[in-house]
């Protein structure tokens, strides 16, 4: 059976795309109106303003597609490859997007509020201002990812804290260390070496700075937990140099989770 969709605009109802195929869904209506804009020689097909609420676009090719400000509320982006989309504020209130491949995209503004990030790729995303409110980010890779004055009140990190925690109970003589490291701009998550390093890095290099830790039982057991696959190293690769609780949201939820840890050891020694 033939079936017609169409792509309007949220704000006028105007048309900007229709499609009348067999079986037709909003996945196959959206990807025919991006290989259309390209055959025009189109840099981005312009969905600028679309009403894409519950769109099922699982699995979609959406590469460089111009999704200023489109309403995707709900929609399932499982999957989807929104590689260097224009995401600006685009509102992804709830939407599904386990598995996306965001790599490069631009979600300035986004609304993003209990949307399903787990295992999406972030790599390079740029969320500066971005709404991540309740937002799902287990396992994540926000790999260089712009954080700045990105919303992660409640965002769901439970995978990292608790990691990072486990990570802090091999060095908690270091811990001092590192809190100055991320309040002054001196991580960088990325790599293990160097002035800024990741997290295990960075406790490394407390050890060997403080010449009573050096070769320790300290370094012996930070270097036994060292995994670039851990959740805790995945979060910290949302931190690079110059980074500091003020400027970005991954250094600021760091920091917050050591002040805890640090409460909660004061508390089990009382």
């Amino acid at each position: 059976m033939k079936i017609k969709l169409q792509i309007k605009n949220r704000w006028t109802g105007s048309v900007i795309f229709e499609l009348e195929t067999e079986n037709n869904t909003m996945r196959q209506t959206v990807e025919a109106y991006i290989k259309e804009e390209l055959l025009k020689g189109k840099y981005r097909a312009n969905l600028t303003d679309a009403d894409l609420i519950r769109a099922n676009l699982t699995s979609a090719d959406l590469t460089r597609a111009n999704l200023i400000r489109a309403n995707l509320i709900d929609a399932n982006l499982t999957d989807a490859n929104l590689t260097s989309a224009d995401l600006t504020r685009a509102n992804l209130i709830r939407a599904n997007l386990i598995d996306a491949n965001l790599t490069d995209a631009n979600l300035t503004d986004a609304d993003l509020i209990r949307a399903n990030l787990t295992s999406a790729d972030l790599t390079r995303a740029n969320l500066t201002r971005a709404n991540l409110i309740d937002a799902n980010l287990t396992d994540a890779n926000l790999t260089r990812a712009n954080l700045t004055c990105a919303n992660l009140t409640s965002a769901n990190l439970t995978f990292a804290k608790n990691d990072m925690f486990l990570v802090l109970l091999h060095a908690i003589p270091e811990i001092s260390f590192l809190k100055k490291n991320i309040i002054e701009g001196k991580i960088d998550g990325s790599t293990y070496d160097g002035d800024c390093a990741c997290l295990s890095g960075t406790l490394v290099n407390s050890c060997f700075l403080n010449k009573n830790n050096t070769k320790s039982e300290v370094l012996e057991s930070i270097i036994s937990v060292r995994d670039s696959g851990r959740p805790i190293e995945k979060f910290f690769l949302a931190i690079k140099p110059g980074d500091t609780p003020e400027n970005n949201a991954a250094s600021k939820i760091a920091l917050e989770w050591i002040n805890e840890f640090e409460t909660l050891l004061t508390r089990a020694s009382i």
